[in-house]
């Protein structure tokens, strides 16, 4: 064979820095450490050892599953902890595995004289070896599950449940004790006698049908089922003869369409309940009935039935996935009692006992994007299509958590519903394509407050759920998730007033560490408030970053201030020339302020610098007439503190000199 993978559970109990010796392992280094190791021999003498150091991710007498693949296509294996990758090791050459009789031993080695020796000092429970090579998302599927022991390519099975025995379909490799190992009560999970995934099933028993070489649609040759999930994974038989052929099973409408279908290989089957696993999930039509055929490429196999040759009556079992497959969101928040999940067109959730894979179920074409809260209901936003830009079209829907469900719902014809955030009794909205803000606060509908700057018509710019937050009293949200713009800034915007005596205003607060805030490659995936901190989760091309804003932190180094254009078309010329004002607060050594103006839409700003010590004023006169005008103000610091503007004002010199005599 050219492929293995072993797993198992482990709790270790000894030193956490154990002395290692030549005696005990001569492969071992000098210093103190953990290794997780495979040795794969060709030949059954010869060998290569295939490492990965995991000093710092084990923890003394803490339960974790361990695993290690192997595939001689690559000479790659893989180490894995609880389902998650923790690394590869490609140093291998060999292409293949010795296939003959060989010893195999749990938490020890044999040594060159034949005993067994470097016995593992701690726990070791529901050991598994399989002939492939296990997927990511198979080790946590089955991470904390008794398997049945038919499970395809599952070669070896040791539950080690106060005996050694091979709880594998075949059972050929018992294990024989050595150095008195004992049992303990202290397990990493207990054994589940019913899958938390069953849909539809029918236990049956006393009778066999005989497999055809292919499909008949006569009332005998077929079994029904009605699915009450969606998708729909893997459906299991009771295998009362392999004989020799392939196996097919093919999941029918009722149109005789095909739905799903897959095959085994005759090698890989074993008697009792076997799983045949489609390549992906199918979606039936909730309530709708299919059923399923059976079929060989030698008419010698055999299902358990109830009747005679009459596959309606066959022992069978229908397995679902908890998830719709979607690699956009699956967003998820606690309410009430319960965890919720957006699940595609569904709303799922879990009480702790009970999964409820569609507890709310949407209209066609509505996908769950983002979860919050609006006063006592759960506001659900959702949208269609695969991109923010596909439809003018989105809606939020409203749930108590209680009712059989949704209570109400809006639509928001900006666009799909990008975020959504609850607070102070309004709920904001990040809709559509365009960088639009809105807030909801009863009614029929939502109320747009404000656009991104710098979005054009023929550019898209998305917020992504997680990248929306409270903090500090202000509204936050990073820019963007998905943009073709190289216009918009990219970082985090506030939204909001400390004082309820000025109107709520959009600034752009944080840019990020990379120092670059446009293009199109920053992408801004979490806004997180947690204590006094803000966490801003990014990606800039390749790399990967979380920046935190800390109320200690020194200050950005430079900050603008920039109006809108002002029309002075009113202002009569005996008020010529302007001062353009700024007051703050008492320059320090390394803090300056720049005040600026454009006349009539200039390309460029006129400046004009104060940078004196403990300067609390500064003006600068605009001698230009001119029919309209832009006015900012920019904050510089190469020291821990930053200048504090009190105000900017644009003022008539005529009319002050008046007023001061």
């Amino acid at each position: 064979a050219g492929r293995i993978h072993l797993d198992y559970y482990t709790s270790y109990t000894g030193t956490t820095t154990p002395a290692m010796t030549v005696a005990q392992d001569d492969s071992l280094g000098n210093s103190d450490g953990y290794d997780l190791r495979l040795y794969i021999s060709d030949d059954g003498t010869n060998s290569e050892t295939y490492s990965y150091e995991i000093t710092e991710d084990i923890s003394t007498g803490t339960w974790a599953r361990w695993a290690i693949s192997w595939d001689a296509t690559d000479a790659t294996a893989k180490f894995y902890k609880n389902g998650v990758l923790l690394g590869t090791d490609t140093s291998g050459s060999m292409t293949g595995i010795d296939d003959n009789a060989s010893a195999f031993a749990i938490g020890a080695n044999e040594n060159s004289g034949g005993s067994m020796d470097n016995f593992y000092d701690g726990l070791i429970d529901d050991v598994r070896l399989w002939s492939d090579v296990r997927t990511a998302t198979e080790l946590a599927r089955n991470n904390d599950f008794v398997l049945a022991g038919t499970e395809p390519n599952l070669v070896g099975y040791w539950k080690l449940d106060n005996d050694y025995t091979d709880s594998q379909s075949s059972g050929n490799n018992d294990l024989t004790a050595t150095n008195s190992p004992v049992f303990s009560t202290d397990v990493p999970f207990s054994g589940l006698t019913t899958r938390a995934d069953l849909d539809q099933s029918l236990d049956t028993s006393g009778n066999t049908y005989t497999l055809t070489t292919s499909i008949n649609e006569g009332a005998t040759h077929r079994q029904s089922f009605v699915p009450a999930k969606d998708p729909q994974e893997s459906l299991e038989v009771n295998i009362d003869t392999v004989g020799t052929g392939d196996w097919t099973v093919t999941i029918h409408d009722a149109q005789n369409r095909e739905i799903a279908t897959t095959t085994v290989a005759n090698g890989e089957l074993s008697t009792g309940d076997y799983e045949f696993i489609f390549s992906s999930v199918w979606r039936p039509v909730i309530g709708a009935t299919y059923h399923f055929h059976i079929t060989s490429t030698v008419a010698d196999g055999k299902v358990v039935t109830t009747d005679a040759s009459d596959l309606e009556t066959a022992d069978f079992h229908t397995y679902f996935q908890f998830l719709v497959t979607d690699t956009d969101f699956h967003p998820a928040i606690q309410h009430l009692n319960k965890l919720c999940i957006g699940n595609e067109r569904y709303l799922a959730t879990w009480d702790a006992t009970t999964y409820t894979p569609h507890k709310l179920i949407f209209p066609s074409g509505h996908k769950v994007r983002c979860l919050g809260f609006w006063r006592e209901y759960l506001a659900i936003g959702t949208w269609k299509g695969t991109n923010i830009y596909d439809y003018d079209e989105g809606r939020i829907f409203f749930w108590d958590g209680i009712a059989d469900t949704y209570n109400f719902f809006i639509d928001v014809p900006e666009g799909g519903i990008n975020a959504i955030l609850g607070t102070k009794g309004l709920l904001y909205i990040w809709a559509g394509y365009s960088g639009d803000m809105l807030v909801y606060n009863g009614g029929d509908a939502a109320q747009k407050i404000k656009r991104l700057p710098k979005i054009t018509r023929d550019k898209y710019v998305e917020v992504f759920p997680g990248a929306v937050s409270m903090w500090r009293s202000l509204v936050r949200f990073g820019v963007a998730g998905n943009s073709d713009s190289t216009e918009v800034e990219k970082g985090v915007y506030s939204w909001g007033s400390l004082n309820r005596n000025y109107q709520d205003s959009l600034t752009f607060d944080y840019p990020l560490s990379v120092e670059t805030t446009t293009g199109t490659g920053i992408k801004i995936g979490m806004v997180k408030a947690t204590g006094q901190d803000l966490l801003i989760g990014w990606k800039s091309g390749t790399a990967y970053g979380v920046d935190k804003v800390s109320v200690g932190n020194d200050p950005y180094s430079v900050g603008s201030y920039e109006s809108l254009i002002t029309d002075l078309g009113t202002i009569s010329r005996k008020k010529y020339p302007l001062i353009l004002r700024a007051d703050f607060k008492p320059l320090v050594s390394g803090e300056s302020i720049v005040l600026k103006y454009k006349v009539d839409r200039e390309s460029s700003w006129n400046e004009q610098t104060e940078d004196t010590t403990g300067a609390t004023e500064s003006r600068l006169i605009i001698t230009e007439q001119a029919k309209e005008i832009e006015i900012g103000v920019d904050l510089k610091t190469s020291v821990s503190t930053s200048p504090t503007v009190l105000g900017v004002s644009l003022l008539s010199e005529k009319a002050e000199r008046e007023r001061d005599a």
